[in-house]
């Protein structure tokens, strides 16, 4: 039997050449007739024969696991470079990942499943979660092996491409604007300039130009799906924060809306709900109320009649307000995070259109007409209140600052 080289054998190792041993030529040195190894090796060199370099074993890290056993219990794995390359599902089920964090609502969380079918048949919205998804992989750092044109970021961006490519020949079509995956595929677009820039104008484009506009060109079912229900359920969360963020105003608050189209949009029977719908009523009175502001002179401002208009109107929401924290007191779970969540809306809602009890914003509410008690001012005072045409102006700035 061949005995194997020893760590302090100086003797060369050979191993005997592809086409040799594709020949069944044995390897043994000092012999005309055998494989001597190399490359290219004397046989091949003398028989005039295509000489092929040994094959080279694929590399491999051995780990070794120290326990109390007497028998080591070796694993071998492959090395990083035999790695298979991320593919489509991979990257699907990262954008799954990605959608249970994004609880918009108690329901968007599980949509990725319901969505399966949506994203097989559509070409824009099947580039676009994988888009999401290979960012979302590259964020976690789990596949950070590959760098360059195979990195989860690049394929993201050209995923991102390829969507924006196919839905932009999608909405040309005759019945490009009906088709349930453009609802989502515009969403999704606008979630995805969510996570790869900072500023968010991008988002609240696609949420102004891409999904209102089709919604009101589109208008609303009689009878959604449960799917398109989700969406418009979404729909309402971020197009409140975003008419709240950008001082808009929303269609969703008109009454063929708001009085037409079932479901939680139009029947806020939930905490959470009633709230997103106080938040759309209190971002269109801010509009108002800049765009009312603006267009009176300074000296004539604290006897016009559209600051006493103003300011009934801020009572009539003040008084929703109140209304909604006191109903739903008894249903509220402060440990549910969509409560606490609500609170906070109530409580930043507040500051808009709540006059205060201490005295600087009671009397700025008096400069708006809500009261014409004057006792408990000097006139001098009364006289810097109505000299101050932006103090409630000011207020609202600082809130959503």
């Amino acid at each position: 039997m061949r005995r194997h080289a020893g760590p302090l054998d100086k003797r060369k190792k050979v191993t005997r050449c592809q086409s040799c041993a594709k020949r069944r030529i044995k390897l043994q040195s000092n012999s005309r007739k055998q494989c001597e190894g190399g490359f290219p090796c004397e046989y091949c060199t003398r028989t005039k024969k295509q000489c092929h370099p040994p094959g080279s074993s694929p590399r491999r890290i051995e780990f070794v696991i120290v326990s109390s056993s007497t028998q080591p219990d070796h694993q071998i794995l492959a090395s990083p470079a035999m790695i298979p390359r991320p593919n489509d599902s991979l990257y699907l089920d990262y954008f799954a990942l990605f959608v249970e964090r994004c609880q918009f609502t108690r329901g968007f969380a599980t949509v990725s499943s319901d969505l399966l079918p949506l994203i097989s048949s559509s070409r824009p919205l099947k580039h676009l979660t994988l888009a999401i998804g290979a960012l979302e992989a590259s964020r976690r750092g789990s596949i950070h092996t590959y760098r360059g044109p195979d990195s989860p970021q690049v394929a993201s961006f050209g995923f991102y491409g390829r969507s924006i490519e196919a839905f932009q020949k999608q909405i040309q079509t005759s019945q490009g604007l009906e088709r349930e995956d453009v609802l989502w595929t515009t969403l999704f677009l606008g979630i995805f300039d969510l996570m790869s820039e900072n500023s968010g104008d991008g988002w609240a484009n696609h949420m102004s130009y891409g999904i209102s506009r089709i919604l009101q060109a589109v208008k609303p079912a009689d009878d959604p799906s449960p799917l398109r229900m989700t969406l418009l359920d979404a729909f309402q969360t971020l197009e409140a924060n975003r008419a709240i963020i950008y001082g808009d105003g929303s269609f969703l608050i008109e009454e063929y809306w708001s009085s037409h189209l079932p479901g939680p949009i139009t029947q806020p029977v939930g905490t959470m709900q009633r709230i997103i719908q106080l938040m759309l009523e209190v971002s269109g009175f801010s509009q108002r109320f800049f765009e009312g502001i603006e267009l009176i002179a300074s000296d004539d401002r604290p006897l016009h009649p559209l600051i006493s208009e103003l300011a009934v109107e801020g009572c009539r929401l003040h008084e929703k307000l109140e209304s909604w924290y006191s109903e739903t007191a008894a249903e509220r779970d402060e440990s549910d995070p969509y409560i606490k969540l609500a609170l906070s809306i109530y409580h930043a809602l507040s500051r808009v259109c709540i006059p205060r009890r201490d005295n600087s914003v009671k009397k700025s509410w008096v400069y708006l007409g809500v009261s014409n008690d004057k006792g408990s001012m000097s006139p001098k005072e009364y006289k810097v209140i109505c000299s101050n045409a932006g103090i409630i102006k000011t207020q609202i700035v600082h809130c959503f600052a």
